[in-house]
């Protein structure tokens, strides 16, 4: 899926390169953009605007924060241990630790969103890290307020954007300030590449 409607892909690529790319990206880096982003532009209804633009921006911060900049889904480090949802559950046979690219957890997590990915996350948790699937969750979760019951567009619209507050979607204020930075960079790399797309062709007169 590589697709990305309203920006062009490879401004949009080189203007990470120069920023938090710090002089180039790797293949499974760029990977899961191509991932991300059309997922994206599939769940907002391809809708293209100063607030889903900067959105958007604040997803790709998410997740490369939350996958150690490597833009693909992981499972969380130690599988929970010392956590309620790292044990096994007795009914499934399976723990509900975090996988993902923003570490779904719990298993009424995984049985909530398993309609909405086409998937059996409560018999298959480890589908969760299939990158297609963790971008719908990504996505989804963070439109919808499935993580924590705070959207997007709580703080992120056309007239207003708090990058910093936003992190109340997935994690209280954990790091929020160095995700709120990711995001600026991802929100300027955004708009070069939206500049970039050729203008429409005007309609041909008769």
């Amino acid at each position: 899926m590589t697709d990305y409607q309203h920006i062009n892909r490879d401004a949009f690529l080189a203007a990470v390169v120069r920023t938090i790319g710090h002089g180039r990206l790797r293949e499974h880096q760029i990977a899961g953009f191509d991932e991300i982003v059309p997922e994206w532009a599939i769940a907002s209804g391809m809708v293209w605007s100063l607030g889903s633009r900067r959105q958007l921006a604040y997803v790709l911060a998410t997740i490369w924060h939350e996958t150690a900049f490597t833009m693909q889904p992981i499972a969380e480090y130690g599988h929970g241990h010392g956590h309620a949802y790292g044990e096994v559950n007795h009914v499934t046979g399976h723990a509900y630790y975090g996988r993902g690219y923003v570490q779904l957890t719990w298993l009424r997590n995984y049985r909530d969103f398993s309609p909405l990915v086409g998937c059996d996350l409560v018999h298959d948790p480890d589908a969760a890290l299939e990158p297609a699937i963790a971008a719908r969750i990504a996505v989804l979760g963070m439109l919808n307020g499935m993580f924590t019951g705070r959207r997007l567009r709580d703080f992120i619209t056309d007239n207003r954007c708090n990058f910093l507050e936003a992190r109340t979607i997935i994690n209280g204020h954990d790091r929020a300030a160095i995700i709120a930075m990711y995001a600026s960079h991802f929100d300027a790399a955004l708009e070069t590449a939206e500049a970039a797309m050729p203008a429409p062709t005007p309609p041909a007169t008769a």
